[in-house]
């Protein structure tokens, strides 16, 4: 009995933490609510948690939005790491990218991986990261300067994506 408390317990923080983020939770944060390795090795075979990225799930099913899907990339990435580049414009709602990897800038020692390119996060303060639909994310004007050409920035400030590579 003790221990179906503890389950509905930590199964009902869970369920709180994925609807807070879009439906995805990250291996360490389980770890900090008290969910141990076994418990999440039966998540995963019973398919309650579905693996997204490297210690990222999807909490009971992956018809995720595409902010679940940012979210995801953000936290496979790792602790402080913020979505950035084309599709940080995109959460801004500066343009519609559908170009197969997620970016995202980190301070951490991560590899980019076939579906989450990430940049190195030397140059980002605080003061260049913000937090939209619980996503964080780099500011506007850090998209701008991000995009890898001057005419491409000049066209992210005027109207949007269109042109940028």
């Amino acid at each position: 009995m003790d221990a179906q408390i503890r389950s509905h317990h930590w199964t009902e923080a869970v369920a709180q933490l994925a609807n807070r983020q879009h439906g995805v939770v990250a291996r360490r944060q389980l770890a900090a609510l008290g969910v141990g390795r076994g418990a999440i090795t039966r998540g995963l075979q019973r398919r309650l948690l579905l693996p997204l990225h490297r210690g990222v799930y999807a909490v009971g099913h992956q018809q995720l939005t595409r902010n679940g899907r940012w979210l995801a990339a953000v936290l496979g990435a790792g602790e402080g790491a913020v979505l950035s580049h084309r599709d940080a414009g995109a959460l801004h709602g500066l343009g519609n990218w559908n170009h197969g990897r997620f970016e995202v800038s980190t301070s951490a020692d991560v590899r980019s991986t076939p579906r989450i390119r990430v940049f190195p996060r030397r140059l980002l303060t605080p003061a260049d990261i913000t937090t939209v639909a619980a996503i964080p994310v780099t500011l506007v004007r850090t998209v701008a300067a991000a995009t890898a050409t001057p005419t491409c920035a000049r066209r992210w400030r005027r109207r949007g994506s269109a042109g940028c590579s």
